[in-house]
């Protein structure tokens, strides 16, 4: 490896890591500094990848489909460096015509960061590693091309002079699989960038083969949605599935990498194969077929987890569920629990309506609440916990749509999951994207009902699951450290309750 290649691919600390190979814990990196210390945040959600000499071992899934699909166009693996952010003096020189960045939330303006900002007054570890890494001497120093991607992209054009301020050449909004060999070869080549450019989504064919493990053996076997909820970024994308072969290819390079899990990743695991011509209803065969494959290439070298499912598939086919629990060794009540996420959005039905009208398919908009319960019964009985988001301040929601939320919350007080309340955030990309974004100054009485109903019963599920999620692997220290973040979330909810 040049020791200055001419392409350097990073991305912040806050995703150049494992999570201590706990993908929930990637939530902690939205985390506020105050009231959480930086080094809490930082030895509890996103500690330094495994890494030679600053190449990483382990990358975010969307920086190695670059890395991937540049190796295919004629790049040489001495031309292109994989790197944590922390050695980017060691990588960045004279030789170094293009840095690549991906990231996932760069300012701290998504959903996620900030809500949890904007309630607790604080910049997120999102953002803080962001602007830590661009102010890196390196970029001044040797002035390379800077171009800039992945999902939290559209953040840096929706912030005035953003892209001026961090030097970044070119902003990619969109999939970068076709885009990125064209990009960087105009970068090593020393011609000029464009400013921004609107990646079309890719075709499956162009889509590469990652060459080197991802960040906790990440394999994506769909993209896109179809139900198309107007605040969600993915459903503008058509869906596709990818074939077994290709995605069992991205296993064995994980597993050969040395992961010991696999997180089959998409928009919606249990619609694999299926999708608005099945009518949104799984096709169990399919998604069998996907998991017993996968299991097969393992050889009980590594665990599957998943990173959505949506509810009305779940409640549409309880014995697909059922099915997959026992392929996945954890229908035993000893046996670890399935953490998934699951976009709960609403109890309204009039927002559902409004705003989300396939998104209860094969249901009705009128069915959604029954769904959802439906739905959570079949994981909770099945060792399925869901870490549920809900959307809160969609244009023109009214007091009567809280109200609905929090009583439909009121009816999975017994069922084991994590409730997330986040802001509205326009974001491009979105049909809501000329919409006003949620604010902390907007919220009203009703808001602070539901944010306290959510804390109250994530506190309670936390504090029951921490230890089979943490399980025997982990040290004294973390769990010393961990207990303590718990502690100064419910001193925080505490003075919450006083205040109302």
């Amino acid at each position: 490896m040049n020791r200055h290649p001419q392409v350097v691919l990073t991305s912040p600390a806050t995703e150049m890591t494992t999570h201590h190979d706990r993908e929930f814990l990637g939530f902690g990196t939205c985390s506020p500094t105050p009231p959480f210390p930086h080094w809490l945040t930082r030895l509890l959600f996103y500690p330094t990848v495994r890494n030679s000499g600053g190449l990483a071992h382990y990358a975010p899934y969307g920086l190695r489909k670059v890395e991937a699909a540049l190796l295919n166009n004629g790049f040489e693996e001495e031309q292109v460096a994989l790197i944590h952010p922390d050695h980017l003096n060691d990588y960045v020189g004279p030789e170094t015509r293009a840095v690549g960045i991906s990231v996932m939330d760069p300012l701290g303006l998504g959903p996620v960061s900030a809500t949890f900002s904007a309630i607790l007054s604080g910049k997120p570890a999102t953002a803080f590693e962001f602007q830590r890494m661009m102010s890196n001497r390196c970029f001044k120093k040797y002035d390379p091309k800077i171009i800039l991607g992945g999902p939290g992209a559209w953040q840096v054009r929706a912030v005035r002079n953003a892209q001026e301020r961090f030097r970044i050449s070119t902003v990619v909004i969109g999939e970068a699989d076709e885009v990125a060999p064209e990009l960087f070869k105009r970068a090593v080549e020393g011609d000029d960038l464009p400013s921004l450019v609107y990646a079309k989504p890719a075709i499956e064919s162009n889509i590469p083969t990652i060459k080197k493990p991802s960040v906790n053996g990440l394999v994506e076997i769909s993209r896109g949605c179809g139900r198309n909820c107007q605040f969600c970024i993915p459903t503008m994308r058509p869906k596709r599935d990818l074939p077994i072969s290709k995605i069992l290819d991205e296993v064995a390079v994980n597993v050969k990498g040395g992961c010991r899990q696999i997180c089959l990743h998409a928009e919606d695991i249990l619609l694999y194969g299926s999708g608005a011509e099945y009518g949104f209803k799984p096709v169990k065969e399919k998604v069998l077929n996907l998991f017993k494959s996968t299991i097969g290439m393992l050889n009980g070298a590594a665990n599957i987890g998943i990173s959505h499912v949506s509810l009305p598939a779940v409640a549409s086919s309880p014995e697909l569920v059922k099915d997959l629990t026992h392929l996945l060794g954890i229908g035993d009540s000893e046996a670890s629990f399935l953490g998934v996420q699951v976009g709960l959005e609403t109890g309204s039905v009039r927002l559902i309506k409004k705003y989300m009208a396939g998104k209860p398919l094969p249901y009705r908009p009128e069915d959604w609440p029954e769904v959802v319960k439906t739905a959570i019964g079949v994981m909770d009985d099945c060792n399925w916990v869901p870490a549920l988001t809900l959307m809160v301040g969609l244009p023109g929601e009214m007091s009567k749509d809280i109200i609905d939320t929090i009583e439909l919350l009121d009816d999975l007080k017994g069922f084991r999951s994590l409730i997330v309340p986040l802001f509205f955030i326009s974001a491009e990309e979105m049909m809501l994207h000329s919409n006003n974004t949620m604010k902390r100054e907007t919220l009203t009485s009703e808001h602070e009902q539901l944010f306290l109903t959510c804390l109250n019963h994530s506190l309670r599920w936390a504090n029951n699951l921490k230890e089979t999620y943490l399980g025997r692997n982990v040290s004294a220290t973390f769990k010393l450290a961990f207990s303590t973040f718990m502690k100064l979330i419910g001193l925080r909810a505490a003075k919450a309750r006083r205040v109302m």
